[in-house]
């Protein structure tokens, strides 16, 4: 019974942070009573043990503190060398953004992106598609961004009605770990898409792997994500860069003699024994 009883308060958790999706208030309160932990559990930049090292909550600017963009294009410049791209043609440029520096411009374009590639699978879902909570997610200040953007001009990755020249993104930001390690913090990724023609030839992997190295470059242990069960192509990929279903993941329940699937599923990865 205690099971079953920790089960549904991590479901509970999952529900919370499923949430933000589709829901402006439950967001407001989720993203206050965040601020409200950091400040207990972490009132100060810097090292206090080994779960909470940054406190990205009041300072997300420390926790990509030593990245930038000539580092992006560093550490992209070694990966070709060592032919980890290889499959990749054409230039592309690497921009890291925190939101609140994220221009309208590409914010929106952004969200068209994730209108292009993901809204479907939103409204097959039982959480549904809220454009505007999912815009309100989107600005969120401590939401950082990797954008990818064609050297050649290219403005139409996404389909003709697509103007810029972003050809993929991933976004992603510190949050707290889902009971019953929720005083852990983790990096958890909200976001990450591809132009079709991209897809299958390194750069994905190489943005999650780029996202793990900051999160390690501050001690944090762990990085998360959501994914439909639907995207059977994405949980598979997910698996093969070391992911796997977490504890806090919805499991699927039983009412009224039906099986009610989870819509989705939450990954996570972890290293030095977390």
């Amino acid at each position: 019974m205690a099971r079953h009883s920790e089960q549904r308060r991590r479901n509970a958790a999952t529900r919370e942070r499923k949430a933000t999706t589709h829901n402006l208030g439950v967001y407001k309160q989720r993203t206050a009573s965040r601020h409200e932990r950091a400040d207990r559990l972490h009132p100060k930049i810097g090292v206090s043990d080994d779960d909470l090292v940054v406190d990205a909550m009041t300072s997300p600017e420390l926790f990509t503190g030593d990245w930038n963009d000539d580092v992006l294009a560093a550490v992209w410049e070694h990966s070709q060398k060592h032919g980890q791209l290889k499959e990749l043609a054409g230039e592309y440029k690497l921009e890291l953004r925190h939101s609140a520096k994220l221009s309208e411009e590409d914010r929106g374009a952004c969200l068209d992106i994730v209108r292009h590639t993901s809204m479907a699978a939103y409204k097959a879902s039982r959480m549904g598609w809220h454009l505007l909570s999912k815009r309100t997610e989107m600005a969120n200040k401590d939401m950082a961004y990797i954008l990818v953007r064609a050297v050649d001009g290219t403005h139409d990755a996404f389909g003709p009605d697509f103007d810029s020249n972003i050809v993929g993104f991933i976004s992603f930001m510190i949050d707290y770990d889902d009971p019953p390690n929720d005083h852990r913090q983790v990096v958890y990724i909200y976001e990450i898409h591809l132009a079709e023609r991209l897809r299958g030839k390194g750069l994905g992997k190489w943005l999650m792997f780029t996202v793990e190295a900051m999160a390690q470059s501050v001690t944090i242990k762990k990085t998360m994500l959501t994914v439909f069960v639907s995207n059977k192509d994405a949980i598979q990929a997910y698996k093969r860069l070391g992911y796997k279903k977490d504890e806090a993941s919805p499991l699927d329940r039983e009412t009224r003699g039906r099986i009610i699937l989870s819509d989705y599923w939450i990954m996570s990865k972890s290293w030095h024994g977390q």
